[in-house]
Protein backbone atom coordinates (compact mmCIF):
# COMPACT_ATOMS: atom_id res chain seq x y z
CA UNK A 1 0.00 0.00 0.00
CA UNK A 2 1.40 3.30 -1.19
CA UNK A 3 1.29 6.04 1.68
CA UNK A 4 2.24 8.84 -0.04
CA UNK A 5 2.56 9.89 -4.22
CA UNK A 6 5.19 12.37 -4.67
CA UNK A 7 5.43 14.10 -8.07
CA UNK A 8 3.36 15.96 -10.07
CA UNK A 9 3.23 13.66 -12.44
CA UNK A 10 2.13 10.56 -9.81
CA UNK A 11 -0.66 12.38 -8.46
CA UNK A 12 -2.04 13.83 -12.35
CA UNK A 13 -1.64 9.88 -13.26
CA UNK A 14 -3.90 9.49 -10.08
CA UNK A 15 -6.76 11.85 -10.49
CA UNK A 16 -6.73 11.51 -14.74
CA UNK A 17 -5.17 15.07 -15.01
CA UNK A 18 -2.16 16.73 -16.36
CA UNK A 19 0.57 17.91 -14.39
CA UNK A 20 0.28 21.59 -15.14
CA UNK A 21 -3.45 21.46 -13.79
CA UNK A 22 -2.16 20.79 -10.06
CA UNK A 23 -1.84 23.98 -8.89
CA UNK A 24 -5.16 24.77 -10.57
CA UNK A 25 -6.86 22.48 -8.61
CA UNK A 26 -5.52 22.82 -5.55
CA UNK A 27 -6.69 26.45 -5.51
CA UNK A 28 -9.73 26.31 -6.97
CA UNK A 29 -11.07 22.68 -6.09
CA UNK A 30 -9.34 22.02 -3.22
CA UNK A 31 -7.20 19.40 -3.95
CA UNK A 32 -6.11 17.50 -1.05
CA UNK A 33 -2.31 18.30 -2.75
CA UNK A 34 0.91 20.17 -1.09
CA UNK A 35 3.81 21.08 -1.57
CA UNK A 36 7.05 20.33 0.99
CA UNK A 37 9.21 22.76 2.60
CA UNK A 38 8.49 26.40 1.80
CA UNK A 39 6.19 25.87 -1.25
CA UNK A 40 8.76 25.44 -3.86
CA UNK A 41 9.43 22.01 -3.18
CA UNK A 42 7.99 18.79 -4.63
CA UNK A 43 4.12 18.35 -4.69
CA UNK A 44 3.10 15.58 -2.14
CA UNK A 45 -0.75 13.63 -1.87
CA UNK A 46 -1.89 11.01 0.11
CA UNK A 47 -3.44 8.41 -2.25
CA UNK A 48 -6.64 8.04 0.31
CA UNK A 49 -7.06 12.07 0.41
CA UNK A 50 -7.31 11.90 -3.51
CA UNK A 51 -9.90 9.08 -3.32
CA UNK A 52 -12.00 10.67 -1.03
CA UNK A 53 -11.53 14.13 -3.55
CA UNK A 54 -12.68 12.09 -6.42
CA UNK A 55 -15.56 11.06 -5.05
CA UNK A 56 -16.96 14.42 -3.68
CA UNK A 57 -15.66 15.66 -7.70
CA UNK A 58 -18.10 12.86 -8.94
CA UNK A 59 -21.34 13.68 -6.26
CA UNK A 60 -21.17 17.53 -7.00
CA UNK A 61 -21.13 16.91 -10.74
CA UNK A 62 -23.26 13.86 -11.44
CA UNK A 63 -27.14 13.74 -11.07
CA UNK A 64 -28.96 12.28 -8.57
CA UNK A 65 -30.11 9.36 -11.66
CA UNK A 66 -26.47 8.60 -12.49
CA UNK A 67 -25.61 7.83 -8.84
CA UNK A 68 -28.96 5.59 -8.95
CA UNK A 69 -27.85 3.95 -11.91
CA UNK A 70 -24.64 3.07 -10.67
CA UNK A 71 -26.04 2.08 -7.64
CA UNK A 72 -28.42 -0.67 -9.65
CA UNK A 73 -25.70 -2.04 -11.87
CA UNK A 74 -23.25 -2.60 -8.23
CA UNK A 75 -26.48 -4.44 -7.13
CA UNK A 76 -27.09 -6.48 -10.65
CA UNK A 77 -22.71 -7.37 -10.21
CA UNK A 78 -23.28 -8.44 -6.49
CA UNK A 79 -24.21 -11.20 -6.12
CA UNK A 80 -25.97 -14.85 -7.70
CA UNK A 81 -28.56 -14.25 -10.10
CA UNK A 82 -30.67 -17.74 -10.85
CA UNK A 83 -31.82 -17.29 -14.49
CA UNK A 84 -34.79 -19.80 -15.73
CA UNK A 85 -34.34 -22.13 -18.25
CA UNK A 86 -37.18 -21.73 -20.83
CA UNK A 87 -38.70 -25.39 -21.43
Amino acid sequence: MQLLLIGADAIAQAIGEHRDAIRALVDKQGLPAWKSGSGRGTWRARPADLDAWLERQRDARCPNHCLAQESKRAALSSGPHQFSRPT
